[in-house]
């Protein structure tokens, strides 16, 4: 994830499969919060959450400013 950040690489974050809120927090240089050990649905396809994460199963995706 940490590479997918980088929006110039091959393997870069689908943006598409973000909100508007998300697309414009990332463009203006600012952290978009995941959480984990939510489920998540797309289609007729559930993805199950973990549990007993590490911060509650948080993550920042932040963009690499320095590219």
């Amino acid at each position: 994830m940490a590479e997918s950040a980088n929006t110039v690489r091959s393997n870069s974050f689908v943006l598409e499969e973000l909100t508007e809120f998300q697309r414009e927090k990332l463009k203006n240089g600012e952290s978009v919060k995941f959480n984990f050990s939510k489920d998540v649905k797309k289609g007729n396809q559930i993805t199950q959450g973990g549990s007993n994460l590490p911060n509650d199963g948080s993550v920042y995706l932040q963009p690499n400013k320095s590219l």
